[in-house]
């Protein structure tokens, strides 16, 4: 839930308990049973709308529960399939044909003589820019909140220079989707460094960092990945994930800019 949104519910929650309040009182005082009954509902809508203002939008363990299933899968198919590389994410641009931001996920030569070839398609085993390396192309971890950043923030990340992405994330992470209490983006050369902290969704970037490894330090959590499409998109080049770390709270993470 958004500041805004927060401000707007506590205000509206507020206004409910001072009806509620003192239409208790008039009943009270003039004898009128009849305003007693709708006075007592609007104090409670207004104690409810108050309550929900001080809480997240979404619990951190229910999000948890509800998407690591399907990252332990991911996680075991980047098991079988031997990724020990970086991860890549690649912007819409001609050459490669992409019309929507995406993440390369590099094969090791031994899981590429393993595929059954029958099942190779080129929508999900392609080599990128002719390296020569066979990889996935799958959609970034962080694509849905990127989309949601922009919604939120009434803001387009591809118009945002690289000097004022610090200032968008935080505005569109910090203060719009309020996924963590401060985040700190700097560049040194073609690298940029993250340090985000007070992350809301924690519990789920816990589990990940302790069942999901691969994904965690190849790939990006969705936080990291988020700030990956964010630089890819600002960029309009193609940002290797360079690992990250995360510990009470705390996410760390480097990325390098190519091209």
């Amino acid at each position: 839930m958004r500041s805004s949104g927060r401000f707007r519910y506590r205000s509206l929650g507020y206004l409910f308990l001072g009806l509620g309040a003192v239409g208790f009182v008039v009943s009270i005082i003039f004898g009128t049973p009849a305003i007693l009954a709708p006075s007592f509902a609007a104090f409670l809508i207004g104690v409810l709308l108050a309550y929900l203002s001080l809480m997240p939008t979404v619990p951190s363990q229910l999000v948890a529960g509800a998407l690591m299933p399907t990252m332990n899968n991911l996680e075991a198919l980047f098991k079988n399939l031997q990724v020990n590389d970086y991860a890549t994410y690649v912007g819409p641009r001609d050459r490669n044909k992409l019309t929507s931001l995406r993440v390369f996920i590099p094969l090791s030569s031994d899981a590429n003589s393993k595929l059954p070839k029958s099942k190779i398609t080129d929508k999900i085993l392609i080599t990128l820019d002719n390296r020569g390396v066979n990889g996935l192309l799958l959609d970034p971890p962080g694509s849905g909140l990127l989309v949601m950043l922009e919604r939120e923030s009434g803001q387009d990340v591809g118009s945002v220079e690289l000097s004022g992405l610090q200032e968008a994330l935080d505005n569109g992470i910090v203060k719009s989707l309020e996924l963590a209490s401060s985040l700190h983006l700097t560049f040194e050369d073609s690298k940029a460094h993250l340090v985000v902290e007070g992350d809301a969704l924690w519990e789920l970037t816990r589990e990940l960092a302790e069942k999901a490894p691969i994904i965690c330090e190849r790939v990006g959590c969705p936080i990291c990945s988020l700030v990956a499409c964010a630089l890819t998109k600002s960029s309009h080049r193609a940002v290797k994930f360079q690992g990250a770390k995360h510990y009470d709270g705390k996410h760390k993470s480097s990325y390098e800019l190519i091209g």
